[in-house]
């Protein structure tokens, strides 16, 4: 019995110290759930509303947040808090962690057990007068985090007791420019036609960006593209019919919505200004699109002397290209990362030599940037209450402006961008902007050194993402200006060639569009199809050759030209040039149609001069002298009849006639000589 009781000990010991031992190698967290709980780490929280502002100190900021278990266990017990954070902490740094912090929460939700799969929502409020006590205005850092689990949702609550500043007023830019798909420039036809609805068709985010005019505080930075259509071809079938009506729906309601005075106009394609400034021959194509732009500018009573450089680069170089560009100093928009910091963000500058800046707030603009659904426009909208807060608190008693632009390497959410534009309206200390206001502001507004050179100004970029590589630069600007020239030809024999021309002459235009920076493998394949589209090869038209006798002093020559492609080919100059005097061709042909997938026989008129074997060199050209066949070659055996042969066959004939009288005058010789009787001999 001691013996079995002495094992019952041991063996309870054991178990105690097993658990004495698990208990302490157990995390936290662990020690918190019950048995068989789930792992609140699962939980996920997404805010889905929050008071943007508190306005008054017996006021109360709620936080509504749906919470959802994303594991295989059911959690419970589970608390939520919304906790403070430390003062004096930047709107930056803040919300570049999501780590929990520790302190006293304000308010606490304990939603009930979570199986798998199952969401709920909880709503959790906070007292004014425990957010930034003593302060005026300002943007309070919060933490919204699970008890014991390992992230947290980081986010802000504006406070306003009293308007003691100058408040900011907003300008939001938002682009309308097309997306980098190379199916908008690619040949006609059905993938095509589906490019151009992706790209503008109901639903796609030109749609959603347009379908209402600009709100005040917004401006559009408009692609000409989305204004363009398809002209209407000749009497045939029409390849761009499909097209043609979704472009011309989207254009009809963006005029319809358009402001004038809350519109910029880019160069036509939204060129890239910035890579024609770096290279000559980039220069050359861009430059004829700026001055579109301008025009289609001037023809809407909109703005079209603002350059908005893709890289985000500006130097005093760079503005005297831009000046060059736009024929007069354009106000130029750049991002402040872009500039020596000063400790300011307001937008409206100007450079030593006078040249009016727009400056974008890099921090804002990113956060819109990124803008990927209405899921992330609560949180966008509370950044900008924290960072318009420490904006002002530069210099509260002074009036600015703030510019927000999403540059062009992102495409943010248009619904989350209006909500967090709208949700701006409730924060107290912002105000709309007009651009005339903030254009204006730039003649008094604060110089800033611009670097001289393009090296010197990308130094200031070094902490920035760096920008994205041009695509245009001397060779492939070559490129595209030998494609252009090949369109050109094909176009001047097409019978649809108008049509053709322009339609295939906007797509190579928006081959120099900034859309591409970034994408270098896509504008490859986009400019070799378009190539491909745009050339007529020697393998589309061909003009028979081979051996011909030509044995008189004058006849005709023979030739057949075919036609490989799918549309009639018209006004082609067929030529044929004797390589020997021998022959002489007495009139080229009039210029010849070819029928799709056809052939035609032309004939000319020659003369032989002399006898022997003539080569003769067949070309066929566009009106413009353009070869438009491989080398083709007739020879022609030449054996010319000349004068001699008359002589001979007078002399022929001479002899036939001698020779018939001498027949006839020896057949009368031959004939019986008829005699009288014997004379005397009477009847």
């Amino acid at each position: 019995m001691a013996a079995a009781r002495r094992r019952g000990l041991i063996r309870g010991a054991g178990a105690l110290l097993a658990l004495l031992l698990t208990t302490l190698l157990l995390p936290p967290a662990a020690l918190a759930r019950p048995g068989g709980a789930g792992d609140v780490a699962d939980l996920r929280v997404v805010l889905t509303d929050i008071t943007p502002v508190v306005t008054s100190d017996d006021g109360t900021a709620r936080i509504t947040a749906e919470v959802s278990n994303t594991g295989t266990t059911t959690v419970d017990d589970a608390s939520i808090s919304v906790v403070t954070g430390p003062s004096g902490v930047s709107a930056t740094d803040w919300s570049e962690s999501d780590d929990p912090v520790q302190g006293s929460a304000l308010d606490t939700a304990e939603p009930a057990a979570l199986g798998p799969g199952e969401q709920t929502t909880v709503r959790l409020e906070v007292d004014a007068a425990d957010l930034l006590p003593g302060r005026s205005w300002g943007a309070a850092p919060v933490s919204v985090q699970v008890d014991q689990a390992p992230r947290a949702v980081r986010t802000f609550l504006g406070v306003h007791r009293a308007k003691e500043y100058e408040p900011l007023r907003m300008l939001w830019g938002v682009p309308v420019t097309l997306p980098h798909d190379r199916r908008v420039v690619g040949a006609p036809g059905a993938d095509r036609e589906a490019g151009w609805e992706n790209a503008v068709g109901e639903g796609s985010r030109v749609a959603e960006l347009t379908d209402e005019s600009p709100e005040d505080g917004e401006v559009w930075f408009l692609d000409p593209t989305v204004l363009g259509s398809v002209p209407e071809g000749p009497a045939q079938p029409d390849s761009f019919a499909g097209e043609r009506e979704i472009r011309d729906a989207r254009a009809e309601v963006v005029r319809e919505n358009l402001d004038p005075d809350a519109t910029v106009v880019l160069p036509d394609a939204d060129a890239d200004i910035a890579a024609a400034a770096a290279s000559e021959e980039s220069a050359a194509l861009v430059d004829p699109q700026v001055t579109s732009g301008q025009e289609l500018a001037d023809e809407l009573g909109a703005t079209g002397d603002l350059a908005w450089p893709a890289d985000g680069i500006v130097s005093q170089d760079r503005v005297a290209a831009y000046t060059d560009m736009y024929g007069r100093q354009p106000t130029v928009v750049v991002p402040s990362t872009s500039l020596p910091q000063d400790g300011s963000r307001s937008s409206p500058r100007r450079s030593g030599s006078g040249a009016p800046l727009l400056v974008a707030d890099a921090t804002l603009s990113d956060t819109v940037g990124g803008l990927t659904g209405t899921q992330d426009a609560v949180l966008a909208r509370q950044r900008v209450v924290a960072e318009t807060a420490e904006i002002l608190a530069q210099m509260p008693g002074t009036g600015r402006s703030v510019l927000v632009l999403p540059g062009r390497d992102s495409e943010p959410d248009p619904q989350a961008y209006a909500q967090v534009r709208d949700g701006a309206t409730d924060i107290p200390w912002l105000e709309s902007a007009t651009l005339e206001e903030v254009r204006a502001e730039t003649a008094d507004a604060p110089v800033v050194d611009l670097p001289d050179t393009v090296a010197e100004a990308a130094d200031l970029l070094a902490d920035a993402d760096p920008p994205a590589d041009p695509i245009l630069n001397d060779s492939r600007a070559t490129r595209l200006t030998r494609d252009r020239e090949a369109l050109r030809t094909y176009a001047s024999v097409r019978s649809d060639g108008a049509v053709w021309a322009e339609v295939m002459g906007s797509a190579f235009g928006q081959l120099a569009s900034a859309r591409w920076r970034g994408h270098l493998w896509s504008w490859g394949q986009a400019e070799g199809e378009l190539r491909e589209e745009a050339t007529l090869t020697t393998n589309d038209l061909t003009v028979s050759s081979g051996d011909v006798n030509f044995f008189a002093d004058s006849g005709r020559l023979q030739i057949t030209v075919e036609n490989h492609t799918d549309v009639e080919l018209r006004n082609l100059q067929v030529t044929l040039e004797p390589g020997r005097p021998a022959l002489r061709i007495e009139q080229q042909p009039e210029p010849v149609t070819v029928g799709p997938g056809s052939r035609q026989t032309v004939t000319v008129e020659a003369s032989a001069l002399a006898a022997g074997n003539v080569p003769i060199e067949i070309q066929v050209a566009s009106p413009d002298g353009e070869v438009l066949t491989a080398p083709a070659q007739l020879d022609a055996r030449v054996r010319p009849t000349g004068d001699w042969i008359y002589w001979v066959l007078g002399g022929a004939a001479t002899l036939l006639v001698v020779a018939g009288v001498w027949r006839t005058v020896r057949r009368r010789g031959d004939r019986p000589v008829a005699t009288s009787g014997p004379e005397g001999q009477h009847g």
